[in-house]
Order: C-alpha cells, then sequence, then structure tokens
C-alpha cells in the first residue's frame, strides 16, 4: 500500500536514514540531518512543507515544498522552494517517483509564483527528467533553466587572516537599520533575493545565525558590502562514508600536494567536513575588491583554520562577483542547475531577468 501524508515526528529517524544513503562514487558522501530532520527545514523555507510517500508503513520518499519570502518585481512575495527531494534507491525506477511528482505538482496549481529548485550536476538521473518536463502536457511540473549556480570550497588562508583590511568588521546590533536599508536597496532589484529582517535572527529561519555571524565592508561611513557565515554542524552535515579503492591510494599524495599548495584536504572515511556556509553575499555595484576583501576577512575574522579548515561558497554563473572566485585556483568546484519551476510550458520573462540570486546556504 502507497500512500503520500504530511510530515509526522514519528518518521524522522527514518527520514533522517533516507536523506544519508549514499551513491558509489570516487567520494561517497552521506548528507546527514542529525539530531533531527524537521529542525532544519526552517533554514530552508519560512514555512516548511514536508510530505512523505509510504509504502506498507516505510518511508520510501520525502520532499519539503515550503514557502519563504523573496523579493520579485521589487515587492516581497512568498514563493515555494523545492528541496530535499528523495526517493529510496529500490524505489526510483518504479511509479513511486511519478506519483510524488503529480502530488507536489497538484500542490503548485495554485501558486501565484514559480518556485525555486537546484538539481547538481552530478545527478544526471534528474536532470533528464527536468529536460524532459515541459513535454509532459503539466501533468508533471515543468523545469525552467535559469543559470547554473557554481560552488567553491576553499581552505583557511593563513595569509589572508593576516591582512590590514580597512573597512572590513563584523556587525553588531547597532549596524541593523544602516545594514537592513542597504540591503533592502539591493536586493529589491533582484529576482528572487531573499527577504531577510535582520532584527528577526532569533526566528528559526536564522537557527545559530547571530549579527556577529555577518562581515560588513565600510568606506566613509557607509556600508558598502555584506557577507554572511554560517556554522550549520549543529543542523546539516556532509560526512565522507568512503573512498573508491583508487582514491584511497591517491588520497595520501594528494593531502601532500593540498599542504603545500593550499587546498582543501581530503579527510579519512567517516569524517565530517568542517566548513562555514557564506551567504547573504551584497556588493554595491558588483565591486569585486570589495568582495575579494569580505572573502579574506572570513579568515581573518571567522576562522582560526582549526575548528573551521574551509568556507564554501555558490553564486549563480551571472553573478558579476563570480570571477573572485573563479581566479582562485587552489578551489574545489562543483556546478549545479538552477531552475525555476511551475505548471506551465513557459514561463514569463520578467522571472528569468534582473540578475536572479539563489541562496547557496539553504540549499
Amino acid at each position: 500500500m502507497t500512500e503520500i501524508i504530511p510530515y509526522q515526528p514519528t518518521y524522522d529517524a527514518e527520514i533522517r536514514a533516507l536523506l544519508k544513503l549514499t551513491v558509489s562514487s570516487d567520494i561517497s558522501l552521506a548528507l546527514e540531518r542529525e539530531p533531527d530532520y524537521m529542525y532544519g527545514t526552517h533554514i530552508q523555507c519560512e514555512r516548511p512543507e514536508v510530505y512523505l510517500a509510504l509504502v506498507d508503513g516505510k518511508v520510501m520518499a520525502v520532499c519539503n515544498v515550503g514557502f519563504r519570502r523573496v523579493w520579485i518585481n521589487g515587492k516581497i512575495e512568498w514563493g515555494r522552494y523545492l528541496c530535499d527531494l528523495r526517493v529510496h534507491p529500490d524505489k526510483q525506477k518504479s511509479m513511486l517517483f511519478m506519483r510524488m511528482g503529480k502530488f507536489l505538482t497538484d500542490l503548485m496549481r495554485t501558486d501565484e509564483f514559480p518556485a525555486q529548485t537546484v538539481i547538481f550536476s552530478d545527478n544526471a538521473p534528474m536532470i533528464k527528467l527536468a529536460e524532459k518536463s515541459k513535454r509532459n502536457n503539466s501533468v508533471m511540473a515543468s523545469y525552467h533553466f535559469v543559470e547554473h549556480i557554481e560552488n567553491f570550497i576553499l581552505p583557511y588562508d593563513k595569509k589572508a587572516s593576516k591582512k590590514q583590511l580597512q573597512g572590513i568588521r563584523k556587525a553588531n546590533d547597532s549596524d541593523i537599520p544602516r545594514l537592513q536599508a542597504f540591503y533592502d536597496e539591493i536586493a529589491k532589484e533582484r529576482s528572487y533575493m531573499p527577504y531577510y529582517d535582520f532584527s528577526a535572527l532569533h526566528n528559526p529561519y536564522f537557527r545559530d545565525c547571530n549579527i556577529s555571524d555577518f562581515l560588513i565592508a565600510e568606506r566613509d561611513g557607509a556600508i558598502i558590502g555584506l557577507l554572511g557565515v554560517w556554522d550549520l554542524k549543529g543542523i546539516k552535515q556532509t560526512r565522507v562514508a568512503s573512498y573508491s579503492n583508487r582514491f584511497k591510494l591517491v588520497r595520501p599524495f594528494y593531502n601532500l600536494y593540498a599542504r603545500l599548495t593550499n587546498r582543501v584536504l581530503l579527510p579519512k572515511a567517516g569524517s565530517v567536513l568542517r566548513y562555514l556556509y557564506l551567504h547573504t553575499i551584497v556588493v554595491k555595484d558588483g565591486d569585486r575588491a570589495v568582495f575579494s576583501d569580505l572573502l579574506d576577512g572570513v579568515s581573518k575574522h571567522c576562522m582560526d583554520g582549526v575548528m573551521y579548515d574551509s568556507w564554501l561558497c555558490s553564486l549563480l554563473e551571472r553573478d558579476p562577483l563570480l570571477p573572485v572566485l573563479t581566479a582562485k585556483r587552489n578551489a574545489f568546484r562543483t556546478r549545479g542547475n538552477y531552475y525555476l519551476c511551475n505548471t506551465k510550458v513557459d514561463i514569463d520573462a520578467e522571472y528569468l531577468e534582473n540578475g536572479g540570486y539563489l541562496e547557496g546556504a539553504r540549499i
């Protein structure tokens, strides 16, 4: 018997077990959500909406299709974010995937705005489904490709930690009114930029994030740049489950090379990756020099090279700040596809314009 139901705490352990299942590869990663799945859904969506597919009483699929506030056409609107879609490997070629997809599509039929979602490049089967989605006569949601999202993991930079960075400092409570005005002025011009209330960091949407976790750049007394750092290890964890035989042999030699060239190390199997997530990246006029100083500020003000040995930053490929990251030759890079989803074959061009934004830390 198959049924689709809203989230129930009784099934939380089964959901977490499903999410951490790995796919065999050179580096098999387990995406964990300990100690509680629902606890983490609140940083993805302000209003989580989680559904489970049960087969004979056991969780075989899960998806969060909740809502969060974003800027669309200069106004604050509620839009869906589709995330955490997992189907058990034993059911991926069954009708369960189709049934779950149709259920989620029916939820979206009355939505005013398209939903955001990401598919990473190593998920080839899902990308193929997305490419075919507009041929199904709206039985399933249509995935409209917007652009690629580029992900960078970079190590703690000891040289940057010793730099004298003029105008880069941690934010404090007294900065909130100016910080809010600066952010809103830029965010309202970008499609799907998150709406953030910096006076409400105590809410679940900002779990484990404080005002001192933001770096600001100032010039002549005015804020010209903003960047947040977020330690999410208490909410979600990326564990190296295993290495292929080939990588087991290569790993010691690679790590020697990585230490000499300041690259990200390959930790031992079973380890949880220790990185900070960068988020809320806003720089006036897309000034790359300011963004570069903010990145150096992460190593100077937010890391010690021990508790956190690297940071992860994600930007869309049309972001004017991206060249600052692509210039860093020691980065470990991955890529994904950013989509807007609706139940129509077409999508209004206005949603694809004005330099969109996707918050990588909330993926």
